[in-house]
């Protein structure tokens, strides 16, 4: 996986049942964000822990240190949609830099979700 792409990804049980889904996006060379959702975050993170044994890596929740807003529809701050529906793109304007995230559209409907460090105006032409 390169810099700035996002994937789409489960964590799954040993019997193949989906526990929790998440963008994984890769946002320096070693490291990664997963966007899950706010209600599965504490149990996935709390289970993907205990398969860190001698592993130099560090899980954490970022919660705070990032927003998160989704985007419906043609903008002109909306990613094209690659041809598998998934990728990333980096808005480096600022330290953290902010990303966007294309999702596979929904009913013809294109969908982003845009990812920016705490605190963060929203981009031009995106409304709250």
């Amino acid at each position: 996986m390169k810099q700035g792409e996002a994937r789409l990804a489960a964590f799954c049980s040993a019997k193949g049942r989906m526990l929790a889904s998440f963008q994984v996006l890769k946002t320096a060379p070693d490291e990664l964000l997963l966007v899950t959702s706010a209600d599965t975050l504490p149990a996935t993170l709390k289970r993907l822990s205990m398969f860190v044994l001698r592993a130099r890596l560090k899980l954490s929740d970022a919660t705070g240190d990032y927003a998160v807003w989704g985007q419906l529809g043609e903008t002109p701050d909306l990613i094209a949609a690659s041809a598998d529906g998934a990728g990333a793109e980096a808005q480096n304007d600022a330290e953290k830099p902010a990303h966007r995230i294309a999702l596979p559209a929904a009913g013809g409907v294109a969908r982003t979700l845009w990812l920016a460090p705490a605190g963060s105006a929203l981009p031009a032409g995106v409304a709250p």
